[in-house]
């Protein structure tokens, strides 16, 4: 009888430890904050395309919130845990973020440069430079964006919900 017992303890105790793992409703929570930062950080880089065309001030100010909003974004999702022992879905929203930053630090100030050289001063090479500038930030965004979809599709496979179109 004790050994019954005990076989009987063990088993309720592995099937209370296996059943501890991530749920679908953790996992939909989960992704829902990685997607609230991702959704944040697109809705600031359209200000910043907004921008582009009217002043340059106006077009400086909304890199400026654009980069603090990555840092912020960044930051937010760096500190959250693993989702059970997967870091796969969190990896590819800092790496879409880290795109973000080089963009804001790199593609968009060098627009903002081009923009502040007075109208008659600018020249074919600035020009050139701009629409090169605005082509690195289409295909490097397009390219990460991309897989970050495959990997929150990837997640939502594995745990078992389905994506909504937004």
């Amino acid at each position: 009888m004790k050994k019954f017992n005990f076989s009987l303890i063990l088993a309720l105790f592995v099937l209370g430890f296996v059943s501890c793992g991530p749920t679908t409703d953790d996992a939909i929570k989960y992704n829902d904050a990685i997607i609230e930062q991702q959704t944040i950080l697109v809705k600031e880089n359209d200000k910043v395309i907004d921008a582009m065309g009217g002043d340059a001030a106006k077009f400086e100010a909304a890199i400026k919130e654009f980069n603090a909003q990555v840092a912020k974004s960044t930051e937010i999702v760096e500190k959250m845990d693993k989702f059970g022992k997967e870091t796969t879905f969190k990896d590819a929203a800092l790496s879409l973020f880290k795109v973000f930053k080089s963009v804001g630090d790199n593609e968009y100030k060098e627009i903002l440069r081009v923009i502040n050289i007075p109208s008659d001063k600018v020249t074919k090479a600035d020009e050139d430079q701009m629409m090169a500038s605005a082509k690195q930030i289409d295909d490097k965004l397009q390219k990460e964006l991309d897989a970050f979809l495959k990997s929150q599709k990837d997640f939502a496979e594995k745990y078992k919900f389905k994506l909504q179109a937004q």
